[in-house]
């Protein structure tokens, strides 16, 4: 009565398997690694860590975006994804949608992918991007902080009763973004990112209408084999040259015409092209 509950030392289970079926599921893959809870709280050192995790999630989310955007690609989509089991666990690894019938071909990609990026870590390009990104998100939130909605505010309070965290106000939120950007070095996203896909499992998992095209001992055979392969070198794809440089000779518009109601104006063009311009 009151007494907390003893469930004995955990330990660890190693690589696992799970796959489930059923009408109508939309079929997905998973590689999932768990590790314990962090105990710290409200402490600095975890809110950038925290920072750290975010932009390795991001960088490696990139990437497999840009290969899903490709027309030989197994995998509709895959992502990188982090989360904490609040007081119990933290996870890590990825979530991949293969193609219809390419499932071994969707996980050998994704993995492979993910290999590549923990053992040649971020490139100084990926970098850049990530330093905007933050930018661009330290500007959004203090743009939109003195017009937060209710439910947001609520919200933030119980995700750090949740996560154990500490509320801070805006100009200390500032400074630590703006730290963050400052600081930003690769070793510290490759360092975090070997911890988010580390820990015990992993866990592969397999869903859908139809997974018994790569089941279980499959999924296992394929993994195996791929901790065999040695990751090859990013290579990301060269900058391409902008190709709308010559609009031919200028030429005046056959007409303007105000639209007051919408605060515009609009411009027509001899060859019929219509430029709308409104004045921000």
């Amino acid at each position: 009565s009151g007494a907390p509950v003893d469930y004995g030392v955990y330990r660890d289970k190693g690589l696992t398997t799970f796959s489930h079926t059923g009408n109508g599921i939309v079929e997905e893959m998973g590689v999932t690694w768990f590790r314990p809870a962090d105990p710290r709280t409200g402490v600095l050192a975890r809110d950038h860590d925290d920072v750290l995790s975010s932009l390795a999630l991001v960088a490696l989310d990139l990437r497999l975006q840009h290969m899903a955007r490709q027309p030989d690609c197994p995998f509709l989509s895959a992502s990188a994804v982090s989360y904490r089991v609040p007081h119990t666990a933290q996870a890590g690894g990825l979530s991949i949608t293969p193609k219809p019938g390419r499932a071994k071909a969707a996980f050998d990609q994704a993995y492979d992918a993910l290999r590549q990026f923990l053992d040649k870590g971020v490139t100084p390009d990926e970098i850049a991007v990530l330093r905007s990104y933050l930018t661009v998100g330290m500007k959004n939130y203090a743009a939109g902080y003195a017009t937060r909605s209710n439910d947001g505010i609520a919200d933030g309070m119980i995700y750090d009763l949740d996560t154990d965290g500490v509320p801070t106000p805006l100009d200390y939120n500032l400074n630590i973004m703006q730290r963050d950007i400052d600081g930003l070095d690769a070793a510290e996203i490759d360092r975090r990112a070997k911890i988010i896909f580390s820990g015990d499992g992993p866990v592969l998992s397999h869903s859908g209408d139809h997974p018994s095209d790569f089941d279980e001992a499959a999924m296992r055979s394929a993994y195996l084999a791929a901790n065999e392969r040695k990751p090859a070198a990013f290579a990301d794809d060269p900058a391409k040259p902008w190709p709308y440089t010559d609009f031919g000779p200028p030429v005046a518009p056959a007409s303007r015409r105000d639209i007051p109601e919408f605060g515009y104006r609009r411009y027509v063009f001899p060859n019929g092209v219509k430029l709308n311009v409104k004045p921000t």
